[in-house]
This record gives C-alpha cells, sequence and structure tokens, in this order.
C-alpha cells in the first residue's frame, strides 16, 4: 500500500505541471478580446439610462471634475446643472470631451438629521438606564 502511494505522487505533480504548462502555453492561440467601446459611446450610452434630473459626477478627459444634475441629453452631448439642480448654473459638453459619468447616490439631509436624533435618543436612553441601574 505503502508503495503505491509513494508513487502517485510524483505522477500526480507531474501530470498537474505539465497540464499547467501547456493551458499556459495555449497552443500558440490568444483569447479573443471583447470589442472596445468609444469612450464616446460609454459615456453616451450611460447618460440615456439616467434620469434628468440625477446627480452625476463626471470625469473630462482633461482631468478635471465635476458635479451636477442632469437636465438634457441630445445627439452630440448633455447639459448639466452645477449646485441646485434648479437653479444652478447651466453647462453644456460634448461626449467626445468626456471620460467617464457615474451616478452620484447621495443621502436626504432630512435623513442624516433623523439618523443623529435616533442615535441621540438612544444614547439618552442608555444613560438614563445605566444611573438608574447604578443607584438602584
Amino acid at each position: 500500500m505503502r508503495m503505491m502511494l509513494g508513487i502517485k505522487a510524483p505522477v500526480r505533480v507531474f501530470l498537474i505541471v505539465l497540464l499547467c504548462t501547456s493551458l499556459a502555453v495555449g497552443n500558440g492561440q490568444s483569447i479573443p478580446k471583447s470589442p472596445q467601446v468609444p469612450p464616446r459611446d460609454d459615456v453616451k450610452r450611460q447618460l440615456s439610462q439616467m434620469q434628468p434630473g440625477s446627480l452625476i459626477a463626471i470625469r473630462f478627459t482633461d482631468g478635471s471634475k465635476a458635479r451636477g444634475y442632469l437636465t438634457q441629453v441630445d445627439a452630440d452631448g448633455f447639459s448639466f446643472r452645477i449646485g441646485d439642480s434648479t437653479t444652478g448654473d447651466q453647462r453644456r459638453t460634448t461626449f467626445n470631451a468626456v471620460k467617464s459619468v457615474k451616478l452620484v447616490k447621495s443621502t436626504h439631509p432630512v435623513a442624516w438629521i433623523l439618523t443623529g436624533v435616533v442615535q441621540g435618543a438612544v444614547v439618552f436612553a442608555l444613560i438614563v438606564y445605566l444611573i438608574a441601574r447604578h443607584n438602584g
């Protein structure tokens, strides 16, 4: 029984090395790459899926960044407002000038205020409970 175990281990190692090297070589064939989507078309596709009024983060090809509310998408580019979604400065840019666009998920300020109030109430209740337990 020991003799069989001793022989099997080197054979296993040899087969694993053989399999790995044959996979690495790949018989001279290269894996086909998926066709690259031009950045302009990718940005246009992303923006077409977003609702007007959405808060977006824009990275331009020159390295600058902006955040604003999407107002309109047309054939050559899109418009957005910086600052307030209704009264902010209106800007327009072409798809060629944009490297990427992402939807910004933001939490409403009222939600942050309510979270703080709830946390404060929990801390206050815990303090009252601990004081009552200590004195009682």
